[in-house]
């Protein structure tokens, strides 16, 4: 594989982030070895996790829960602007990820809950499969509303069973 000689960290988050867009299975064994490697930069880390998210299972759950704490940057942001029919367009707040909030939105999809529930992303309908190829869906506004979410979002963790 291609991907798995790369020793240029941005080569290995864009890999990361095409492999996972175009829904490649085979890179998840990287995925975990990468995730689960302390020498990699920490944002090589957090953008295996949404491989991992997609196509591995309970099992994988530690490799995230490890990363819960980290606050690298994953560079995922993201501004919604929206339209009312009578009036301006509205910009949200600008919410941005970090690899805990990744890991943490991970652990809890595996776990078999709604990472969604604990307040991630700006307010409306959001999905999964678009939060997993944008970052920013999982990220938080401000850190007062991440700090309450992984603070929830961990007390739940610690009653979900390790495997679904």
């Amino acid at each position: 594989v291609w991907l798995a000689t790369r020793s240029v960290t941005e080569d290995k988050i864009v890999g990361l982030e095409k492999a996972n867009s175009s829904g490649l299975a085979e890179v998840l064994p990287l995925a975990r070895r990468w995730a689960a490697d302390p020498l990699q930069p920490p944002k090589v880390r957090g953008m295996a996790l949404p491989i991992i998210a997609r196509f591995g299972t309970a099992a994988d759950r530690p490799l995230a829960d490890a990363l819960h704490d980290d606050g690298t940057s994953v560079g995922g942001s993201l501004t919604v602007v929206r339209r009312d029919a009578a009036g301006p367009k509205k910009e949200s707040p600008r919410y941005s990820a970090t690899v805990g909030d990744v890991a943490l939105a991970v652990s809890v999809h595996l776990a078999g809950g709604d990472p969604f529930a604990f307040g991630c992303g700006p307010p409306g309908k959001k999905t999964l499969n678009l939060a997993w190829g944008s970052l920013g869906y999982l990220g938080f506004a401000d850190e007062e509303n991440r700090k309450a979410a992984h603070r929830k979002a961990k007390a739940w963790l610690a009653k979900a069973s390790p495997e679904r």
